[in-house]
């Protein structure tokens, strides 16, 4: 395939069981309003079970559509970077198999990112469901922002990260540069970390060019009993914490002088608190607040409090807003990025 005629996006779905799930998340690609777009599945269920059965009657009736079954090793890492480097376009979607693109999701991603070359990350905001029960239930809407589009550059995005002031989310929620993909920005195993394999994704990527986050909700994603996240306990995040900010402040330009990690720690122990009190959870959350004793972890917390309570007037890092005429938009949904 040459590249002028490579597809513009490619949506990159790393299966595993839950045949339901997955041809819900399949609809919603079929849905989109932007059509110049390849399907690419990796099947992951060894032996292969009825999602496989399901997935080899798609390519008859698509031919952007591929399938494929990863040949290993197994596991969600192995399973995302396989299905990611079989992918063609120029920029890679990826899509967990129950979650969902809203119609929309990829024509605002592209508009979003027309004329923007140093940008290497789109990120929109996503509506969370739970599954339980009959009818799905929002939980909750995530990132409040000031403007429609904003951008921080490459330099101070690790910064952000690390004192909790930028948070892309979880694959679903981005789309990225396949170039980026090709310099090695793929997702690592790394001992003590299940949940935030994807954080540390974002911050490779990152390291390749600016995020560009969009402020509207493009994505749903879908949380139930048998997902990653439902089966992660209080403990097992603790003891993820030190691992991933230790990785995120590894990558952070030393000019900027980011803070020790004990602060940082600190900090998050507050937030963490601040959850606590919100459920009413007044013992765990009052544990927590009297643990913190750096000056410099309550200095953050406040200020990351006041962001939440007054959004984009106390981020850590600067958000440049990002504008974008109608005619642009127009433009960059009928053409390639």
């Amino acid at each position: 395939m040459t590249e002028d005629r490579r597809p513009t996006i490619s949506v990159c779905i790393p299966a595993y069981k839950q045949p339901d799930r997955l041809k819900r998340a399949v609809a919603s690609v079929f849905a989109q309003a932007y059509q110049d777009w390849e399907l690419v599945i990796s099947d992951d269920e060894d032996p292969p079970g009825e999602s496989w059965r399901y997935l080899e009657k798609l390519p008859a009736g698509d031919s952007r559509v591929r399938v494929m079954r990863n040949p290993g090793p197994h596991g969600q890492v192995a399973n995302r970077n396989y299905v990611m480097l079989q992918a063609r376009g120029r920029w890679i979607k990826p899509l967990d198999h129950d979650d969902i693109l809203r119609p929309d999701c990829l024509e605002t991603l592209l508009s979003a990112a027309c004329g923007l070359p140093s940008v290497v990350m789109v990120a929109s905001r996503a509506a969370e469901y739970s599954d339980e029960g009959p009818q799905p239930a929002l939980r909750r809407r995530e990132r409040r922002a000031r403007a429609p589009l904003e951008l921080i550059p490459q330099k101070r995005i690790h910064l952000a990260a690390y004192l909790q002031d930028c948070h892309a989310g979880v694959p679903t929620q981005v789309m990225v540069r396949r170039e980026a993909i090709q310099k090695g920005a793929l997702f690592e195993e790394t001992p003590g970390v299940v949940s935030s394999v994807d954080a540390l994704w974002n911050c490779e990527v990152l390291k390749h060019g600016d995020l560009l986050f969009v402020n509207r909700v493009l994505v749903e994603h879908h949380q139930h009993r048998g997902s990653l996240t439902a089966s992660l306990t209080a403990e097992g995040l603790e003891a993820e914490y030190p691992i991933v900010l230790e990785k995120v402040r590894e990558s952070i330009d030393p000019s900027l002088e980011p803070p020790p990690l004990a602060a940082v720690l600190g900090m998050v122990k507050c937030i963490r608190a601040f959850y606590h009190l919100k459920r009413r959870n007044f013992d765990s959350g009052l544990r927590l607040l009297g643990e913190v004793r750096s000056p410099t972890s309550w200095r953050l917390a406040v200020r990351w409090a006041l962001n939440q309570a007054f959004p984009g007037r106390f981020h850590t890092v600067p958000r440049i807003p990002v504008s974008r005429p109608e005619s642009a938009d127009s433009a960059g949904s009928r053409g390639s990025a």
